[in-house]
Formats: C-alpha cells, sequence, structure tokens
C-alpha cells in the first residue's frame, strides 16, 4: 500500500482532471472505484463536469444512495446511477 497517497481525491485535483478530460474532447464521465456516494464533493464534481458538457454516472454499490441523494445528484447534472448487486 502506498501512503503517500491521500485517501481521497482533492476537489482540485479532480476539476483539474476533468478540465484536461473536456479539452481532449472525453464526453462521459463515470464517477466509480471505492464508493464514489462517500465522496463529499461528488456532487460539485458532477456539476463541474456537466458544466464542461460532459455526460455524468455514477456506479455504486447503493449502499450509501437515498431518495434525497439520488434526487440531489440528478438537480445536479448526473444522468444515471448504476447500481452493482455484487
Amino acid at each position: 500500500m502506498n501512503d503517500s497517497l491521500p485517501a481521497e481525491m482533492p476537489f482540485n485535483e479532480a476539476v483539474r482532471i476533468i478540465d484536461a478530460a473536456a479539452r481532449m474532447g472525453v464526453y462521459l464521465l463515470i464517477c466509480g472505484g471505492g464508493e464514489p456516494l462517500m465522496y463529499e464533493h461528488l456532487e460539485a464534481v458532477v456539476e463541474q463536469a456537466r458544466s464542461r458538457g460532459m455526460i455524468v454516472g455514477i456506479s455504486t454499490n447503493g449502499w450509501a444512495l437515498t431518495p434525497e441523494r439520488a434526487v440531489s445528484l440528478r438537480r445536479r447534472g448526473a444522468v444515471f446511477v448504476n447500481v452493482s448487486i455484487d
């Protein structure tokens, strides 16, 4: 395990990556890996990607997905949530 890496991606790094991806013509962002619903800046990341014209989806185990969170993500521009059942 590499302890020199942060446990969570800093928001400014996420925005930098979104900017770079948008410049390369990326049009789809799927937030996944680990459990994206535990990321405190997820809604802001969705907004940043949508403001750059990207389609945004979330891939989750569903553990932290409440009706309120689903509405919050949708209002910020997420177009789909994929829930894994395995």
